[in-house]
């Protein structure tokens, strides 16, 4: 497969066929558990104490909530912890707690609530996320297409991944039920629907080399992941064994792990 970055789609390629079974659903909001402990533990205390539910006062309740709450963030197992919670009465507007509310903290994968949020408002969650193929003809009488066979992605997260192993397959079908059997070309990777940096700004450095920060792009594979194995030598002090999943002879590595002795602990760095 070669990749190229500057081709679109146009009159002179008739669309084959197109993988669209899924609907849309971020791979973002999968990620929703990794939210602020500040803000799980805040939604455990009104889950567990709702100071509005019960049959008290109001401003008693709220009152008694909002001590709880103190009394848990200033335990002494969270002494070296940092929290800032705002918490806010959709229907007055006003303040019910605040603590470090003003202050500004790293909002990691809470960004993600926020992106899915705007995407289902955006989209609905009826939209799907087309990958085409294009041909400048249409297979002949045996199924044959001459030229290139082009495959044009638009962002597709499950195009195949960890969540769907069998996305190859199912566009396998799709094109064979477009007549498609044979290429005499090239399978050619089209990711120009995204233009830009293959990196978000806001990305550490020591967050590149993690499963959870693959390069942007508009055709992914696999999660734009390959894992490095790594398994013990029979003997110690020999090198240890390597190999990419999946296997890909462009991507190399110098090795220089050795095998320790059984029970020794195991440090590696990449």
């Amino acid at each position: 497969m070669r990749s190229n970055s500057s081709r679109k789609p146009g009159n002179p390629r008739r669309e084959a066929t197109r993988s669209s079974s899924r609907p849309f659903r971020p791979s973002a909001l999968r990620l929703i558990s990794s939210v602020l402990n500040a803000v799980s533990l805040l939604a455990f205390l009104i889950l567990v104490n709702p100071p509005f539910c019960s049959g008290q006062p109001a401003q008693s309740s709220i009152g008694t909530w909002q001590d709880r709450l103190r009394q848990r963030i200033t335990a002494a197992r969270f002494e070296t912890a940092r929290w800032g919670i705002h918490v806010v009465d959709l229907e007055t507007g006003e303040t019910v707690f605040d603590h470090n509310g003003s202050q500004r903290f790293v909002p990691a994968s809470n960004t993600k609530l926020f992106t899915g949020a705007l995407v289902l408002d955006k989209f609905g969650s009826a939209a799907r996320l087309r990958t085409s193929f294009y041909a400048r003809e249409t297979p002949g009488l045996r199924g044959t297409v001459q030229g290139d066979l082009v495959v044009f992605g638009r962002g597709d997260p499950s195009f195949q991944s960890s969540a769907t192993s069998n996305g190859l397959e199912k566009l396998g079908q799709a094109l064979k039920a477009a007549g498609l059997k044979r290429v005499r070309g090239a399978l050619v990777a089209d990711t120009s629907w995204y233009q830009g940096g293959v990196v978000a700004p806001g990305w550490t450095v020591d967050d590149l080399d993690s499963y959870y920060s693959p390069e942007i792009s508009a055709l992914s594979f696999n999660d734009n992941v390959a894992s490095l194995v790594v398994a013990p030598a029979l003997h110690s002090n020999e090198l240890t064994k390597l190999w990419w999943v999946p296997s890909d002879p462009r991507m190399t590595v110098l090795n220089r792990v050795l095998t320790g002795s059984a029970g020794t602990r195991a440090t590696l760095s990449l």
